[in-house]
């Protein structure tokens, strides 16, 4: 049983999260919140399981004992938030850039490449602020093969330094872990986006085990359905069919999706692989990329462990490029884009979208 100081599940027209303290973990400021009229604030506690098996979270990507929050996790946390995600506009993304393999399978033959590798998801979502205003966010994450092998490269290299494994074990281990990521990276591209806009409420990449056993307080916000409201809405109503001056109150509007703002956040400590993702390709197999026309249309063949570079690096950001975004970066069409500067998948989607709005303004 709960013994906050705060009164959970019960509506109320405000929130003192000052006297919280260290007790749980706060999504959203620790000061006090004041609903708007004709809203109310509701406290909701969320508890989740420290056990990966039990599919809240799984160990974090950056190691240390940490845990993230999986894809179900996620989905209790913004449930207790109210947040509303958007049928329409969450989908998978065709803009995923293609892999190092793919490019230079497509630049040898002389066409645009085509990669079944690289995925992205765009998550969009809104939730109430005090004021009653929709707030809505959107991000789009991309699971990308060249960065996910050189990670998980990265990985097993510590675990080799650490003696948690030999180096005879590594290339075994590498191939499995890598197969696991491929065939849940839909699934993975999909939470990588969810964390994004879920972030803006106070969510961290990882948290320790103990700070998870405390649980997570969060603030939803909604219209208020009290005795005395609905009373005073319907006198509302009742004064346009009499002519009394007092001002009706407005149904509260579905979310405008279209002025979503992108999420920002952190590029690190991206979600891995989970166990038993419910979202896997048919019969679970890597497909090689493509070493010929033939083989760009999907054939199967032996994983290739290819390397990401680790001398160029991003303009905007400074992280370090795999080979194939240096040579799109620099092809002819990324030199009229980009003009000669080298972008990750992330900034040269920024970038892009500054371009097109600069050409509609």
């Amino acid at each position: 049983m709960s013994h906050l100081p705060v009164k959970l599940d019960q509506a109320m027209q405000s929130l003192d999260l000052s006297t919280v303290g260290e007790q749980i973990n706060v999504l959203g400021p620790r000061s006090v919140v004041f609903a708007s009229e004709g809203m109310r604030l509701r406290a909701v506690e969320v508890r989740l399981s420290i056990k990966p098996d039990d599919g809240d979270v799984y160990p974090a990507p950056s190691g240390g004992g940490k845990l993230a929050l999986a894809k179900n996790g996620l989905l209790k946390v913004s449930s207790a938030k109210g947040i509303v995600w958007s049928a329409e506009q969450s989908r998978m993304t065709g803009d995923a850039p293609p892999c190092e393999a793919c490019t230079t399978a497509a630049m040898r033959l002389g066409r645009q490449p085509m990669c079944p590798h690289n995925v992205g998801f765009k998550a969009v979502g809104a939730w109430l602020d005090p004021a009653g205003q929709w707030e809505p966010h959107y991000a789009t994450r991309y699971w990308c093969w060249d960065e996910e092998l050189a990670e998980v490269k990265r990985v097993y290299r510590k675990q080799i330094a650490e003696g948690k494994i030999t180096e005879a074990q590594y290339d075994l281990k590498v191939e499995d872990e890598f197969n696991k990521r491929f065939r849940d990276r839909f699934a993975l591209a999909e939470t990588k986006a969810m964390l994004r806009v879920i972030r803006q409420i106070g969510v961290k990449a990882a948290y320790a085990p103990q700070e998870l056993n405390k649980g997570f307080l969060c603030v939803r916000v909604e219209p208020d359905m009290s005795v005395e409201e609905v009373r005073r809405r319907g006198m509302a109503s009742a004064s346009q069919i009499f002519g009394a001056a007092t001002r009706p109150m407005l149904a509260l509007p579905a979310p405008d999706y279209s002025q979503a703002t992108e999420a920002a956040g952190p590029e690190d400590d991206e979600p891995e692989a989970e166990q038993g993702s419910e979202q896997q390709e048919a019969g679970g197999e890597t497909p090689p990329p493509p070493e010929s026309e033939e083989g760009q249309q999907g054939q199967q063949g032996q994983m290739p462990l290819g390397n990401a570079s680790d001398q160029v690096c991003c303009d905007d950001c400074g992280k370090p490029l795999a080979d194939n975004v240096v040579a799109y970066c620099q092809s002819a069409r990324g030199r009229e884009e980009f003009g000669g500067r080298n972008y990750g998948f992330c900034c040269q989607n920024k970038h892009r979208g500054a371009a097109r709005k600069g050409a509609g303004a």
